[in-house]
This record gives structure tokens, C-alpha cells and sequence, in this order.
């Protein structure tokens, strides 16, 4: 038989281990944004390199403190989300062997997958899930549900940086670190044993694929119990150090947001989603909104630059006097927007506006599993950029009625009457200020009353009553020039 190799794209040396880029990207990159994720209150917020490793070392030290030795089988069934990356990372840091538990597993699955693994712990994420573990003539001794992750952490508080580490490093290449399960489809579901340097070979051959960078952030909603998740939408994303966006539950609203939202370029999807996805009526809303935004936001960056310009040495700065104005008893926006505004980059501007803005697009009412798995009515919202705040602080702190700073935002920037409109309302505004305060408005210019340039200039009686008749007859400028 004729048999053909080629030399191997990546190897794997014997001492590494997957925790070892968790670490590396908190010591490297420790600011990092490696999750986007939501919270039980509903907000999305963002999960850093070093506050992830921080997370996977405490669940390592508790799983070392609750008796977890070297080689140990741990059960993890749950739904895609944040907390099973946690835990897969710590129980590697253990030592352990992550045993993946699809959610929707049967009694009888479940009781085959733990047996056959030989799991002597296991992590469920809801109480029907901890229902069907208990029920399994072979449950684990050990058990905890996601919301006792914090008493896990704890437990581990008496096990200290040396002891955490040598058990992490203790794990070689060849050690065993994951037995994936089939579907079961065909008969029971069969065990898959992948070592450390499998699943390392793998994932880095997956970004070399892919073109995986930095900048390839990527939407996650494939389970993490399938290989092709754990892999693509966990392992890979890990080592290339971008960003991962978790969702729980399939919703193309929801996702279309995240798209927006974390400017996501990749997106691993079973072909139903995508058909869902590209069917959804509203996707073009969402881009039409953020466009909406672009032209008004323009003009305001011509009143930021135009008075900036016009800033002299002494003044408050700008953004403290922007952040300080409030409009309609409301908190006002913060003078990060003033900064993007004066520096002119529409992108940018809009982008701070968006994430300081309060206004809310509604998408509509769909249902939602909770936590017990019950169906529960919920109406979906979108933050959208607060354009009409953004233009009543900036009329506000530039003393310029409100509706004036509107018909300007009609005209856009490109219209010529804009800019000249805005110097005008700028060098009014401005140039009044500094005349009250004895400082001409015009760079070579002087501006007083007829009387006081005659007394300035020691003009006789004369010559005073002869300045005025001129001064009443004709418009008068006195220049340097």
C-alpha cells in the first residue's frame, strides 16, 4: 500500500498544556477583551484576559480543595455560556479530565455518559439538570450548580499560588484532557478520548485555517459539548487572543445587535440559523438607525471643532464643561463624546454616543427559556445613539438655541450655509464673551465705543466730535492690518 505524509504544520512540544495560553494572555494582554457575556439582569459587559484567568485559577484551587486529584473525571452539562468556559479551563488547571454533558441529554444518556467516564464530580447548570445527575445510580459525590460557583472559589481560598500551579504544570502534553461524546443516534454514546496535544494540534491548525487573528471576533451560540464549539468557538478564539460573544438561546435579534454592537466578523452557525438569521424583516433597521445617526453627528463635530478653536488659554476645558451641562434633569452624556466630536471621526463619535446612550429601539416580544425552563413572554430592546440629547448639551453649552443646532443637523455637513452658519453663531457667541472682558474678538482687531477711542488716543474736542459724526455716518472698522 502506498502511503503519502507531509511534514506536520504545527507541533506540540511535550511540556505544553491548554491552560498555558489562559495565563499567557493574562500576563501578555491582561486588558484583553476575551468575552462579551450577559448578565442575569440582562446587561452585556466584557470579561479581560486577566479577570478570566483570575476566574479559572479560583474554580481551579476550589476543585483542588473539594478532593479533585490528577486525572479525575469532571461532568460539565450546560447550555453555551460563559461559566462552562470557566469551568473547563479549571478543571484542566486541576489536573482534571472534562467530561461534556449535552443540555438536553436524556435520564438514561446521562446515567451511561457518567458511568462510562467514570466522573467523580460534576457541574450542572440548572436544578433539572442536578435532578437527573442525582438520579443516576451512578451520581458523583461531588456536585454544584452555577449559582454556587462563589462557594467553590472560597473552598479554595486555603490553597495557595505554589500548590495551584505545580498541579497545573504537573499536566503534559500526552496527558488525557477531554472525553467527548457522540449523539447517540445509533446506540449509546461513544467517548472520544482527546489529550492535551490533540485538542492544541487542532485548534492551532483551526486558526491557521481560518485566517484566526486577534481581530477575529466571533458570535458563539453552537454548544461546547459538540467539538466543532469547543474548538472554533472556545479553544481557537482563547489562543488567538479575540473576542468571544456568548449567546445561551438561538435569537436573530439578539444576535444581530451583538453583531453590531462588538463589530463581530465570524460566526460558526448550523445552516438554519443562518436561513432564521438572514430572514429576519428588521436586519436592515438596525444599520438604518446607526446610519440616521452619522449625519447629525457631523454637524455637531463642526460646533465641537469650531468652538475648541476658539478656546483660549485659561478656559475650563471643553469635555468638563460639556460632561457638566445637563439637559432636562437628566444626567448629561460624558465628555468622552465631546473628545470624539472635536477630534472628527464620525465612526468613532457615533460609537461613543451609542455606548453612553439610554434611547431604546424596540424589536419586539418573543419567547425566552429561563433558568427552570419555562417559556416566559419577553420584549427585546436595542440601545440606539441619543442624537436629539446630544444636540440639546452641545446647543446648551454653546449658548445656541436648540432648534437652531436642528435646522443645522437638516442641513448636513456638506451643505456650504452649515459651516459659515456655524462660524457666524461661533464668533458671536465667543467673540461677545471676550469683548466683556476687555479682549477683542478678532485677532488684529479693536472694538469700543467712539468716546473711549478718542479718550484712548487723546483726541481734542474737536477732533472727538468729528470721530463721532463719522462713526454715526458709515460702518466703521479699526484694524491692525
Amino acid at each position: 500500500m502506498r502511503e503519502l505524509s507531509v511534514p506536520a504544520q504545527v507541533n506540540v512540544a511535550d511540556g505544553e498544556r491548554l491552560t498555558d495560553m489562559v495565563i499567557d494572555n493574562a500576563r501578555e494582554v491582561s486588558e484583553l477583551v476575551l468575552f462579551g457575556r450577559r448578565r442575569p439582569d440582562g446587561e452585556w459587559v466584557d470579561v479581560t484576559a486577566e479577570k478570566f484567568a483570575a476566574e479559572v485559577t479560583a474554580a481551579a484551587r476550589g476543585l483542588i480543595a473539594s478532593g479533585i486529584e490528577t486525572g479525575d473525571r469532571v461532568a460539565l452539562m450546560s447550555a453555551t455560556r460563559y461559566e462552562w468556559t470557566v469551568l473547563d479551563y479549571a478543571i484542566w488547571s486541576a489536573g482534571g479530565v472534562c467530561v461534556p454533558v449535552y443540555e438536553t441529554s436524556s435520564a438514561e444518556q446521562v446515567d451511561w455518559i457518567l458511568a462510562d467516564s467514570g466522573a467523580v464530580a460534576a457541574f450542572v447548570e440548572t436544578d433539572a439538570h442536578l435532578a437527573l445527575v442525582k438520579a443516576s445510580p451512578c451520581a458523583p459525590d461531588l456536585t454544584w450548580t452555577f449559582d454556587r460557583l462563589d462557594e467553590l472559589a472560597a473552598a479554595g481560598a486555603r490553597v495557595g499560588d505554589a500548590e495551584a500551579e505545580q498541579r497545573r504544570t504537573a499536566v503534559r502534553a500526552d496527558d488525557l484532557a477531554t472525553i467527548v461524546y457522540t449523539s447517540g443516534t445509533t446506540g449509546r454514546p461513544k467517548g472520544c478520548m482527546l489529550t492535551h496535544r490533540n485538542v492544541m494540534h487542532t485548534l492551532v491548525v483551526n486558526t491557521v485555517w481560518f485566517y484566526g487573528t486577534q481581530d477575529s471576533n466571533q458570535l458563539v451560540v453552537l454548544p461546547f459539548f459538540h467539538v466543532t464549539s469547543m474548538q472554533g468557538g472556545m479553544n481557537a478564539p482563547i489562543y488567538e487572543g479575540s473576542t468571544i460573544v456568548l449567546m445561551c438561546r438561538w435569537d436573530r435579534d439578539v444576535a444581530a445587535e451583538l453583531i453590531q454592537k462588538y463589530r463581530l466578523i465570524s460566526w460558526t452557525a448550523i445552516s438554519t440559523m443562518v436561513i432564521d438569521f438572514l430572514a429576519n424583516p428588521r436586519l436592515a433597521e438596525y444599520d438604518a438607525a446607526l446610519d440616521a445617526a452619522h449625519g447629525p453627528v457631523a454637524v455637531l463635530q463642526l460646533l465641537a471643532q469650531g468652538r475648541e478653536a476658539r478656546a483660549q488659554t485659561g478656559d475650563e476645558p471643553l469635555e468638563v464643561a460639556f460632561a457638566a451641562t445637563r439637559v432636562n434633569e437628566e444626567d448629561a452624556l460624558p465628555a468622552a463624546v465631546w473628545v470624539a466630536l472635536r477630534h472628527g471621526d464620525t465612526n468613532a463619535s457615533v460609537a461613543a454616543l451609542l455606548g453612553a446612550s439610554r434611547s431604546e429601539f424596540v424589536v419586539g416580544e418573543h419567547e425566552e427559556l429561563d433558568a427552570s425552563y419555562r417559556l416566559r413572554t419577553v420584549e427585546e430592546r436595542r440601545v440606539l445613539p441619543d442624537v436629539g440629547v446630544l444636540q440639546m448639551q452641545v446647543a446648551a453649552l454653546l449658548d445656541i438655541p436648540w432648534d437652531v443646532v436642528a435646522m443645522l443637523c437638516e442641513w448636513g455637513s456638506e451643505d456650504p450655509r452649515t459651516q459659515k452658519e456655524i462660524d457666524a453663531l461661533l464668533d458671536r457667541r465667543v467673540g461677545d464673551r471676550r469683548a466683556q472682558d476687555g479682549v477683542s474678538s478678532r485677532p488684529g482687531h479693536l472694538r469700543m465705543s467712539a468716546d473711549e477711542l478718542a479718550a484712548l488716543l487723546q483726541l481734542t474736542p474737536e477732533q472727538g466730535k468729528l470721530l463721532n459724526t463719522l462713526v454715526r455716518q458709515a460702518d466703521v472698522t479699526i484694524s491692525a492690518e
